[in-house]
């Protein structure tokens, strides 16, 4: 959690402090700004205000092509503060390859959790994911393995007939499966 600067919290509840020496401070307004206004006064001696200021770094997740990020995306954290959860979802069909802060290859989690000690752009990149088809041609013995992209169609040529070497026996395509359900041949 976020610490809180004590003039912040004298504006929102309109207290007094007490300085000692006879010195108060007392909560102003908010300006449309965003700066605080502190009142100091009844001064009866020399005193020193202060100002502690606490270093907060912006935040910003995005999501490539392909997927979508969850969680804090964008703000600010203080210095040494987690990030909070950042997840990504690659949309159907796609993976995540990897996850980038300011440019940098920072691992390929869905989920990732960051300290902050700097400004970070956080990046999830996706691709589409691909599948190994492998065609067996049970007559041949021939087996042909192609990488397919989700989504995409292969087409295989193969003879209809495979004759042997005297040309006195052939074997015809009967029956064409693709993982156990059957895909119909075409005829001449």
């Amino acid at each position: 959690m976020a610490r809180k600067n004590i003039l912040g919290m004298l504006a929102a509840t309109g207290l007094v402090l007490g300085l000692g020496g006879g010195l108060e401070a007392r909560a102003g307004t908010t300006p449309l700004n965003g700066s605080t206004n502190a009142t100091f006064g009844a001064f009866t001696q020399n005193a020193t205000g202060t100002v502690n200021r606490v270093s907060e770094y912006s935040i910003q997740a995005s999501a490539g092509a392909g997927g979508s990020v969850q969680g804090p995306v964008s703000g600010w954290v203080e210095d040494g503060y987690s990030t909070g959860n950042i997840v990504f979802q690659p949309d159907i069909g796609y993976h995540l390859t990897g996850v980038t802060t300011n440019g940098v290859s920072a691992g390929n989690s869905l989920t990732n959790n960051f300290v902050a000690k700097s400004p970070l752009a956080v990046v999830g990149n996706f691709g589409l994911n691909e599948y190994e088809f492998v065609f067996k041609d049970e007559g041949t013995g021939v087996n042909t393995t192609n990488l397919v992209l989700h989504g995409a169609n292969i087409e295989k040529i193969f003879p209809k007939y495979k004759y042997s070497a005297d040309g006195k026996t052939r074997s015809r395509a009967d029956s064409i499966t693709a993982d156990g359900v059957g895909v119909s041949i075409p005829t001449q």
